[in-house]
């Protein structure tokens, strides 16, 4: 049986089919890494709403939250420019404009 080998959080491995692996990637990606993924493709200044819409279409992340776009949104402000908060990153991956319009910094 061909397969990708994972550690489940017992240390245990488990052997899973080449399909489930193929869609693993979604499913390992952060919500940051989405956001970015997302900014990146559509080289535009986007919305919080925008960005959520996009993730979902293309199943980058699949979110668990009761309000999913604020879970984001607190996301993508924790790692934009400017964001003075508690939770700031430590690594600024993007700015946000007047207009609530995130991009990525490269």
């Amino acid at each position: 049986m061909k397969g990708a080998v994972l550690w489940s959080k017992e240390s245990k491995v488990q052997l899973i089919s080449i399909h489930k692996a193929e869609n693993l990637r979604g499913l390992l990606m952060t919500i940051i890494e989405s956001a970015i993924e997302v900014l990146r493709s559509e080289k535009r200044p986007m919305l919080a709403e925008e960005i959520y819409r996009v993730i979902c279409s293309k199943g980058l992340f699949k979110f668990g939250a009761k309000d999913p776009i604020s879970v984001l949104r607190a996301e993508l402000r924790r790692h934009s420019t400017g964001f003075t908060g508690k939770t700031k990153s430590a690594i600024t991956r993007l700015k946000q404009d007047e207009n609530k319009h995130f991009t990525v910094i490269d």
